[in-house]
């Protein structure tokens, strides 16, 4: 048997002993029923509707006590506090299953929420490309395997500092555009990895309804290299071509003349 129901149990025979106690031997003419509120209450806490039953069988002790007792008449006042045990029971164990119930709901919607939470961040930590969650306070919430390499863990740490070293937030910050519900796109380079991102921003709603800004870093610092050169070899190619004392053009296809310098 569990505490509880121990306790009930106490609470009961503690009723039933006072009602026979006040009915048989005590000089009062009347049954302290006030007390059989406190079994009432405690089994709609604990056991919900199933409270009326408590609530029946004190009944039933207050009735038989004022049948058998020479100093307690059998009067409609007598059903009518019977049936207030009842329905106080049944009103009690009502709203106890109710707000249990509710209860109940909210910890599977917690628990789904942790669920895809728990499957967001496998999907986050398992991306090649850095990802971060940042609040609209400017905390680092969120930082997966490959942002933390690249600029440690700074998680509960302040973007602004973790990231550009600065006491304030940056000029060119989008998270104030971000948190109000727009999506940016833009590139940054970094001078503490001396690499260059591309950097895609756009809004996360929380459960508590505010939202935070997620950002994707993606390195592309070794196609902006790439860019650079092919940019650098057709400048090159382009002066060596207009400045060639030969005559020099381009035919496509056999017969078209797409290119040709001024000699």
């Amino acid at each position: 048997l569990n505490y509880r129901f121990l306790i009930l149990l106490s609470t009961v025979l503690a009723c039933a002993i006072l009602a026979f106690f006040v009915g048989f031997i005590g000089k009062e003419t009347i049954v302290y029923t006030h007390f059989f509120y406190i079994p009432i209450l405690l089994a709609g806490v604990w056991y919900r509707k199933k409270a009326v039953y408590i609530a029946l069988l004190l009944s039933s002790v207050y009735i038989l006590v004022a049948l058998l007792s020479p100093q307690t008449a059998l009067s409609a006042h007598i059903f009518e506090r019977s049936a207030i045990f009842v329905a106080v029971a049944y009103v009690i164990g009502f709203v106890s299953e109710e707000r249990a119930k509710g209860e109940e709901k909210l910890k599977e919607t917690k628990e789904e929420i942790k669920n895809e939470r728990d499957k967001l961040n496998l999907i986050l930590e398992s991306m090649d490309d850095g990802v971060c969650i940042i609040s609209r306070d400017y905390e680092v919430e969120f930082m997966n395997r490959v942002l933390i390499g690249a600029f440690g863990d700074h998680v509960g740490d302040i973007c602004y500092k973790a990231f550009h070293n600065r006491d304030e937030p940056c000029p060119g910050c989008k998270n104030p555009e971000v948190v109000k519900g727009k999506t940016v796109r833009w590139e940054w380079h970094s001078r503490r990895t001396n690499r260059t991102y591309d950097l895609f921003e756009a809004p996360l709603k929380n459960i508590d309804g505010t939202i935070s800004k997620l950002t994707i870093f993606r390195d592309i610092t070794d196609r902006k290299r790439m860019e650079d050169e092919l940019r650098d070899a057709e400048e090159r190619y382009r002066v060596i071509f207009e400045h060639a004392l030969t005559a020099l053009c381009v035919i496509e296809h056999g017969k078209f003349i797409s290119l040709a310098n001024k000699e």
